[in-house]
């Protein structure tokens, strides 16, 4: 309900003409107050004196220049506040956020193509029982400078759960969450008490000394085969690979310009909420792909990342195996958080994903640059909401000049 306070020394003025337009704009006032939120409640006291519709004893009408302009401003105030608040609400923090309309037509587009062109490595794998069909992709490297994981038709990566990174307390034992948590050492055998990137934390100076895979949402890129012993957060000693296999597949984002802690989109797949249940979530490239597994493998990420796309069914040895998860890497240092551009100490998945959201964004407007020109703004809710609520926007603006006018 609007209240509005009659200005004191205000007249009424009894003009047919003034009157009937006053009445349509209050119609359309009404209207608009139920499109969008209480504009008066984002107005100062001063600004609140306004306008010229009141009551205590019944409803009056003020055909002043006041009113008319009250009016006008607060159908532009609702009109704002509204798409404010579906801006805001829309994404959700630890529920992910509905794609941006060109990373869904990205999406939708390479799976349409079924693989890709410019294999930058291939022979990876998405699953134990699937196939070696799996590549990184570098068909976007020149022009939207990114690149991301494809198997054939259509198939893109699944997510697997890394557990690893801070495990043990500092005084060496184990904490409750290793014992019994959703990464605890029973769900996640081979879990380590490090990432790739330890050491670039730990230089970043930030207060942490490595990921942790319950609050950061990071993903792992990369295949490596050291060919030596892992010693494991336990203490035991992981085994070495009898074989030597030198066939085992390797890729390493740096040598195309993807570089630590990065940020890296994910649009996680299947679901059943809005956009075919795909959500967007970011989170930062945090830790490469041994040569633990029977196989090279790709689609892996934080428990945290896992839980915001798939729910807190997430853990070490239960993951996501669809093959509709796209990771998107993005290449330069403008794409690097550092050491101030995230909230490393965070305490939570959803303060943490704040923290990069900004240039999450950002970067996402890289894809399909001539799609993303076109909306209203890449990141919560897409340039689809957005360019509905620019359309409301100016019909809203226009009818307040209109009776600004036509009081006149």
């Amino acid at each position: 309900m609007h209240h509005r306070t009659l200005l004191t020394g205000q007249t009424i003025r009894f003009n047919p003409l003034a009157i009937a337009v006053s009445l349509v704009c209050l119609w359309a006032d009404i209207v608009v107050g139920s499109f969008g939120a209480d504009a008066t409640s984002n107005l100062t006291p001063d600004t609140r004196l306004d306008t010229g519709i009141s009551s205590r004893s019944g409803l009056t009408i003020n055909t002043t220049l006041g009113g008319a302009l009250g009016i006008g401003i607060r159908a532009l105030s609702s009109a704002s506040s509204n798409l404010s608040s579906n801006d805001s609400s829309s994404g959700g923090g630890g529920a992910g956020r509905p794609l941006p309309e060109n990373l869904s037509k990205f999406y939708d587009d390479i799976r349409a193509k079924g693989s890709c062109s410019r294999v930058l490595a291939t022979g990876f794998w998405a699953t134990d029982t699937g196939d070696n069909s799996f590549s990184y992709c570098g068909d976007h490297l020149d022009d939207y400078n990114i690149l991301y994981i494809q198997g054939k038709h259509g198939a893109l990566a699944d997510m697997d759960i890394d557990c690893d990174g801070v495990v043990l307390t500092p005084n060496g034992s184990m904490p409750d969450a290793a014992k019994t948590g959703r990464c605890s050492y029973d769900s996640s055998p081979d879990l380590q008490n490090m990432t790739a990137f330890r050491d670039t934390i730990q230089q970043y100076d930030v207060g942490i000394a490595d990921l942790n895979t319950y609050i950061h949402p990071y993903v792992v890129l990369g295949n490596e085969a050291a060919y030596q012993q892992k010693r494991l957060w336990t203490g035991r000693v992981g085994t070495v690979r009898a074989n030597k296999d030198r066939n085992w597949k390797t890729f390493d984002p740096t040598g195309y310009g993807v570089l630590p802690l990065s940020l890296v989109a994910v649009v996680c797949g299947g679901g059943g909420n809005e956009q075919g249940g795909r959500k967007l979530v970011y989170g930062i490239w945090g830790d490469t792909n041994g040569d633990d597994d029977e196989h090279p493998m790709v689609g892996e990420t934080s428990l945290s990342l896992a839980t915001a796309c798939y729910g807190d069914n997430m853990s070490g040895d239960n993951g996501h195996d669809e093959t509709d998860v796209l990771y998107l890497a993005f290449l330069g240092s403008d794409a690097v958080p550092g050491p101030t551009g995230a909230d490393w100490k965070a305490d939570s998945f959803e303060q943490f994903e704040r923290s990069i959201e900004t240039l999450g964004d950002r970067l996402v407007e890289r894809v399909g640059a001539s799609v993303a020109a076109r909306g209203f703004r890449v990141g919560r809710g897409g340039s689809g909401s957005g360019g509905m609520g620019q359309l409301v926007l100016v019909i809203v603006m226009g009818w307040g000049l209109f009776c600004f006018a036509l009081v006149l």
